[in-house]
Parts: C-alpha cells; sequence; structure tokens
C-alpha cells in the first residue's frame, strides 16, 4: 500500500500543478485590448482644418499623408499603393483608428478621421506637386 499512496500522492501533485498552470494561462479580465484605446488624437481632428494643417505641415517640410488603421493600413484620398506612398511621403498613422469598433462615438470619430485624412492627404500631395491645395 505504501507504493500505491504514494503513486497517489505524485499523481495529485502533477493535477495541482497542471490546474495551476492552466489558470495561469486563462484572461484575468473581460475586457479586449481593444477596449482601451485613447480618444484623445480622433476627438482633436476637425474636418475644416485639415487644409490649414497639411499647409502648416507643407511649411514644416513634413510632408507625410496621415494614414488610419482598418482591416490594412489605409491611406484616404490617395490611390497609390501604401508602399509606394511611404516611399514617397512617409505617413503617419491617426492612434485610435481601428476596423474593432467600440460603440457608435468610436465608430464616427473613425470616419472623421478618414474624411479628415482625405482632405489633409490631398492638400499634402497637391502641395508637393506644385499646385497648392484646395479649401
Amino acid at each position: 500500500m505504501p507504493a500505491r499512496l504514494q503513486m497517489s500522492k505524485a499523481a495529485i501533485s502533477l493535477m495541482v500543478v497542471i490546474f495551476i498552470s492552466l489558470a495561469a494561462c486563462t484572461r484575468t479580465t473581460n475586457k479586449s485590448v481593444v477596449q482601451n484605446v485613447d480618444y484623445g488624437e480622433l476627438r482633436k481632428l476637425r474636418i475644416d482644418h485639415a487644409v490649414s494643417d497639411a499647409r502648416e505641415s507643407l511649411a514644416a517640410k513634413d510632408i507625410r499623408l496621415l494614414a488610419v488603421r482598418g482591416y490594412t493600413v489605409e491611406v484616404p484620398g490617395v490611390r497609390e499603393d501604401v508602399r509606394a506612398i511611404e516611399c514617397t511621403y512617409g505617413i503617419r498613422i491617426i492612434e485610435g483608428t481601428s476596423d474593432a469598433i467600440e460603440g457608435p462615438e468610436h465608430q464616427q470619430l473613425i470616419a472623421n478621421a478618414r474624411a479628415y485624412a482625405e482632405k489633409y492627404n490631398q492638400t499634402i500631395v497637391a502641395g508637393k506637386k506644385g499646385g497648392g491645395g484646395s479649401d
């Protein structure tokens, strides 16, 4: 019996270790990572300032285009491939954009960011080509 008792203790010890290991691998919160998005940058964007903001960037020799995250990274208002855009202009991703929409406010802020980026990018491209920009 002592050998059988030792075997049972060893089996119980092994099960405890497995249980603790599995418990350590489980999520400790129901919040997903995307729920921690900071809307700060998204809230600052004003579509009616996109052209003037782009002109300020051009004056500062910053020709990076704005990109938004979605299923992939997109550069609104420009038809070129993102890799080609990166080589020619560079890009700056607007933080807080995502294809994982948290709710109505987040959806509206992303739509606003996309519209802002479209006007901003078109102004940068026109300015770089010497055509100025339109309001």
